[in-house]
């Protein structure tokens, strides 16, 4: 045997000629005990078996195995086109392993002790955000692709269930827009958080776990919301939240998200647009007049803006949203695609 099993402390003991089949075996052993899923298992036994191929090919025991071994392991990897994600991949799993044969008591030495994973540079993606163009587009794409005129397969849809549809997709882009809402927050609105008198959203729960109010300019109410409630107030649902789909049920954002991409390529907008890229289109139209009051209103976390929130009158912050005028460019030429609705209800 390579390794020896020790009844007085029950622990095996390291042989002078451990073999890198039996370090393997008993260091997987190990993890598939503590739990370690089946998954992550195939990849550290797939990684291990290459580092012991390459230790044979190179007659290297596993007790010699260092960081000097390990680097030429690595640089052969790399020379096979392998990406840097997966190299660092290999090289956690190496020091994992060593680190458990030493404590374990097999090695004296933990043999990568001094080994550091490479780092992985991260893609910087590019921060893209709609321009007011594309925003009036797409509102123009979102009533063109409810028109039975414009978009013949809509046709199969009665005429209330387009005009559900298209004023509330209208009313959530431009809220969107508007404010610089997360996706998630729109959605979790409820009828309650609405207060259009005083033009202001209570957001309840946001990504920072904070209570936000968010200004709404009269553009957004007069052209949007005020034309969405009316079809909302119509339905007899239970859901309390401001936006609901066809069958009176709360919105999820993963497939509102899909819808929306359709309409983006129904309106001829090929940029890779998300519903995320509406917030940065509000930031920086909001930044450009006051940087404090437009961290308040997008709800960027940080002590000053925090500080700044707090103390800041309520009507400066909507001064400075109507005076940056988000959808100013948006609504003025959009042409709405006005259509008389059925009797038909969309909720029953």
């Amino acid at each position: 045997m390579s390794y020896v099993w020790d009844n007085d402390d029950n622990q095996y003991h390291l042989g002078e000629k451990l073999t890198w089949v039996t370090a393997c075996a008993l260091f997987l052993d190990s993890k598939k005990m503590e739990g370690m899923s089946e998954k992550s298992l195939y990849t550290y036994r797939n990684v291990l078996d290459r580092i012991a191929k390459h230790a044979a090919n190179e007659a290297i025991p596993v007790q010699k195995f260092g960081v000097r071994y390990m680097q030429t392991f690595l640089n052969t990897r790399r020379a096979g086109q392998v990406g840097d994600r997966t190299i660092q991949q290999d090289a956690i799993i190496a020091k994992t392993f060593f680190t458990w044969l030493w404590r374990e008591a097999y090695f004296p030495n933990n043999n990568m002790e001094r080994l550091k994973p490479p780092a992985v540079r991260k893609a910087v993606k590019p921060k893209i955000a709609p321009t007011s163009s594309e925003i009036r587009t797409l509102v123009d794409g979102i009533d063109k692709f409810w028109s039975d005129e414009h978009n013949p397969s809509s046709r199969f849809r009665s005429a209330r269930v387009r005009h559900f549809f298209r004023t509330r997709d209208r009313a959530i882009v431009l809220l969107m827009a508007d404010t610089g809402m997360r996706i998630s927050e729109v959605f979790s609105i409820t009828l309650d958080n609405v207060n259009l008198p005083i033009l202001r959203i209570t957001l309840e729960r946001t990504k920072n776990g904070t209570t936000r109010e968010v200004p709404v300019s009269s553009a957004l109410v007069s052209e949007a919301l005020e034309p969405w409630l009316a079809v909302r107030n119509s339905l007899s649902v239970d859901c309390d939240r401001l936006f609901i789909s066809e069958l009176g049920q709360r919105l999820q954002p993963r497939p509102w998200g899909r819808q929306l991409s359709k309409k983006l390529t129904f309106a001829g907008i090929d940029r890779n647009l998300t519903a995320h890229t509406f917030r940065r289109y509000a930031s920086t139209v909001h930044d450009q007049i006051d940087r404090d009051a437009a961290k308040a209103i997008v709800g960027h976390k940080s002590e000053d803006a925090h500080r700044m929130y707090n103390v800041q009158e309520w009507k400066r912050i909507v001064e400075v949203h109507e005076a940056a005028g988000p959808l100013a460019d948006i609504l003025t030429s959009v042409p709405q695609v006005k259509e008389k609705p059925s009797q038909s209800r969309v909720v029953k």
